[in-house]
């Protein structure tokens, strides 16, 4: 009851918030309220204290009791009928949220209007986010929605699908399910390789590799009925191939010839510079913040990577030949040399190094538009 409340309170302030125009990013500001502690709020995740109550009353310039006013007047039997009602209403909008590394793509289907808005955000998706993090990235995305639209949609009038990375980190998963099915009409999670192999191999026989931050490859010997997965645990070690792989190459790299122990390169100079050539200062930001740090070199290694001649290159070529190394055992466990489809934001780096016919590379913006039709067709069948 006392959780039930607090979603209830969390949509009337939501509601003025909407009548006002204000995005959660608004209210933190003008209400000197953080971000981090408005957001479990609005998601209905967490009791608000009084005196926080009364800043955002006071920031929305309403009373408190035009938001408390259905809270304590409803009775239990009202409570149950609205519940019942609410649950039998279909969404007006569906909404599906596709995400690589730190950009996701977001579309939006108008059901009755028939209309369709596409944006893409840097916002990541992740299981292994906690919940309230997630849920507010995709509410910040239906907040840019509404702006860029002049529409006022609210959670409970949308059903979201979202493909998201990390799959495999269940607890966290599970938490952000429980709350986005609060919060909105539906939610939906798949996880990224589930959705890669049905959307770019569908019904057939065949091996899709997906590398972004790091690599996932799935295969399937009976059109798709049973994926084989192969990486992509939410596990950076068992990586092979991506940011997360080639950026630690070149962490290993610059430390060895900072330890004279390798000749110094273009691409140590670079990843050097960017820690005034001081290995304390590296190993430091490294191990505080690994993903970023790792992405952050793997630019640079991409930059570079053109020069055959260069480590970059080596870097590149190394990860391949592992990624073919996979290939090869799904070959010897299939007995057959399946199709192969690579995706993902490297995929155009490594098919340029990986030279064999067998492989079909999808451009970026094909690989949004075709996983944003599949999304939104699993949402028609699920609802």
């Amino acid at each position: 009851m006392i959780a039930n409340t607090a979603i209830r309170l969390a949509q009337n302030i939501e509601t003025v918030m909407s009548c006002k125009k204000l995005t959660r990013n608004d209210l933190a500001e003008k209400s000197g309220i953080p971000y981090s502690t408005i957001t479990p709020i609005l998601n209905g995740s967490r009791d608000i204290k009084i005196s926080t109550f009364l800043t955002i009353c006071n920031t929305l310039n309403v009373t408190p009791n035009k938001i408390l006013a259905e809270l304590y007047t409803a009775t239990a039997a009202d409570e149950k009928n609205k519940h019942q009602k609410k649950a039998k209403q279909k969404p007006e909008y569906l909404m599906t949220l596709i995400s690589m590394v730190s950009e996701t793509h977001c579309r939006l289907v108008a059901i009755k209007k028939n209309k369709t808005i596409n944006i893409s955000l840097k916002l990541p998706i992740q299981c292994g986010m906690i919940a309230d993090e997630c849920i507010g990235n995709i509410m910040t995305a239906l907040e840019i929605l509404n702006k860029e639209t002049n529409l006022s949609i609210k959670p409970k009038e949308i059903a979201v699908f979202i493909v998201t990375q990390q799959y495999d980190r269940e607890n966290a998963r599970k938490r952000i399910e429980k709350a986005g099915n609060v919060i909105f009409n539906n939610f939906i999670i798949e996880a990224d390789y589930s959705a890669y192999y049905h959307t770019f191999v569908g019904g057939k026989n065949g091996i899709c590799i997906a590398i972004n931050d790091g690599d996932i490859i799935t295969y399937s010997i009976n059109k798709g009925k049973v994926l084989q997965k192969i990486h992509g645990n939410s596990f950076p070690i068992s990586d092979i191939a991506g940011n997360q792989y080639i950026g630690r190459a070149g962490v290993i790299h610059a430390v060895r010839v900072k330890e004279n122990l390798e000749a110094p390169t273009n691409l140590s100079n670079k990843i050097l510079a960017l820690y005034n050539h001081n290995l304390c200062s590296l190993t430091e930001t490294v191990n505080t913040s690994p993903e970023a740090s790792y992405r952050q070199i793997s630019e640079i290694i991409k930059s570079l990577a053109h020069d055959p001649n260069s480590k970059a290159h080596q870097i590149i070529t190394t990860s391949a030949a592992l990624i073919m190394e996979t290939v090869n055992d799904i070959d010897r466990i299939t007995e057959t040399k399946l199709p192969i489809v690579m995706i993902g934001n490297l995929a155009s780096l490594y098919t340029n190094t990986i030279n064999t016919p067998r492989i079909k590379q999808i451009n970026m913006p094909k690989q949004y538009n075709q996983l944003c039709d599949y999304s939104i067709a699993k949402l028609q069948q699920m609802i």
